[in-house]
């Protein structure tokens, strides 16, 4: 297997399962917490996220396919998905993909499902379609707060990685958003975001 990303809980390698090219995600332990609890508490989030990845692909949502999963070694191989990562995309296509994510958010938060972690980097556009990768934060809730936390991490996203497109993505995020979401939620969960900005702790795309 070859090293691909460290990220804050796992390391992310490219390799092979059932004949095919694999993306495989193995939880890490960590000192800092007791042995057998770690184990627990790795082997708990591996289940969680298969299950999630299945719940997303459930509603509609594009995600990669899940070709093994290993409890005991806290291992998920999944399905590599090539294409292009929004993250790293020109001004010219940005907007229109941010437009896709506000879609496929809407269709999470209406599903019950937040994403907890809605980067521009945990998007792929790939053959026309927009997958969302690592749902390894993700939640089942109904919660508006919940949602809206969402979508404060992504306009915090845009503001610190896409700084000269953040209004226009964000709007085209919005746009496609709203009427996905039903306007009514939306509203809701719109206060709920303008609440958390009022706390004087999240920037904001203006």
């Amino acid at each position: 297997m070859r090293l691909l990303c460290r990220g804050a809980e796992a390391d992310i390698y490219l390799g092979e399962r059932h004949g095919r090219e694999a993306v495989i995600k193995v939880r890490r332990a960590r000192a800092y917490i007791d042995a057998s609890l770690d184990a627990r508490l790795r082997r708990a989030r591996t289940i969680r996220e298969a299950q999630m990845i299945s719940a997303v692909k459930s509603l509609g949502v594009p995600a990669p396919l899940v070709l093994d999963v290993d409890v005991g070694r806290h291992t998920i191989a999944m399905q590599r998905i090539r294409g292009t990562v929004v993250g790293t995309m020109r001004a010219s296509r940005l907007a229109a993909a941010c437009a896709g994510i506000g879609r496929i958010a809407a269709r999470l938060h209406r599903g019950g499902i937040v994403h907890g972690d809605m980067t521009t980097s945990n998007f792929v556009a790939s053959r026309g379609r927009l997958f969302v990768l690592d749902l390894g934060l993700s939640s089942r809730t109904r919660r508006d707060e919940d949602c809206a936390v969402d979508l404060r991490l992504f306009k915090e996203i845009l503001n610190s990685a896409h700084a000269a497109d953040a209004k226009a993505s964000w709007e085209s995020f919005a746009s496609a958003y709203a009427p996905a979401l039903g306007r009514q939620r939306f509203a809701r969960v719109s206060r709920t975001l303008a609440d958390i900005e009022g706390r004087g702790r999240y920037a904001t795309v203006t």
